[in-house]
C-alpha cells in the first residue's frame, strides 16, 4: 500500500483510525495484505485527469472510487470531499473503497469464496449486476465494502473474517 497523493491531516487520520488498529491489534502486514494498492487522497491519478466527459464512467471519476490501471489498484477520494465531510467520514469512505480492493484481490469472481463470505458474515449473497440511477453496482460487492469500512469506526462485527483474509489471503 502506498499513499501516492495526500493531505497530511487526512493521512494522519487514516493511519490512526485504520492502519494502526489493523497492524497493532491484528498483526496484519500491510505490504503483504495490500500489494499494488495506491491511494490518492484529494486528487486524481494522472490517467484519470482527462476522463472522457461523454463516457458512462465519467461520473464515477467525480466521486470516491476504486479502479485498476496497468496492474495497479487505486482508491481515489477526489478534492470535492475536502471541507464537506468530517475526517471520520472521509476515512470511512476511503476504507469502503479499500474494501472493494480487498474483495477484488482476494475473492475475485470465485463463487465459493463469495458463498463462504456470505455464510461467515451473515450477508445475503447477491452477485447480480444492477445499474440504478446511473450507479452501477453488485450488491454483495457493496455489502462487503460497507462491512469492511466499519473497521475504521471500530464497529465491524465481522472483523475476524476480514483480518484472517488480510493475513492469510484466505478466510
Amino acid at each position: 500500500m502506498k499513499l501516492e497523493h495526500y493531505e497530511p491531516e487526512y493521512a494522519s487520520y487514516f493511519v490512526r483510525m485504520f492502519l494502526e488498529p489493523v497492524i497493532k491489534t491484528h498483526g496484519v502486514n500491510i505490504d503483504k495484505a495490500f500489494p499494488n494498492l495506491r491511494i490518492w487522497l484529494g486528487a486524481k491519478p494522472p490517467f484519470e485527469a482527462n476522463a472522457d466527459k461523454n463516457n458512462l464512467w465519467h461520473e464515477n471519476y467525480r466521486r470516491p472510487h476504486f479502479t485498476e490501471n496497468d496492474g495497479l489498484f487505486y482508491c481515489v477520494i477526489p478534492d470535492l470531499f475536502k471541507g464537506i465531510l468530517p475526517p471520520t467520514e472521509r476515512i470511512y469512505t476511503l476504507c469502503h473503497e479499500i474494501g472493494h480492493y480487498v474483495h477484488t484481490v482476494y475473492l475475485k469472481d470465485d463463487m465459493e469464496k463469495w458463498a463462504k463470505w456470505a455464510a461467515e458474515t451473515g450477508h445475503r449473497l447477491d452477485t447480480e449486476f444492477k445499474n440504478d440511477g446511473g450507479y452501477p453496482r453488485i450488491t454483495s460487492h457493496e455489502d462487503f465494502a460497507i462491512d469492511f469500512s466499519k473497521i475504521a469506526l471500530g464497529q465491524c462485527k465481522n472483523i475476524n473474517y476480514y483480518m484472517k483474509l488480510l493475513k492469510n489471503g484466505i478466510a
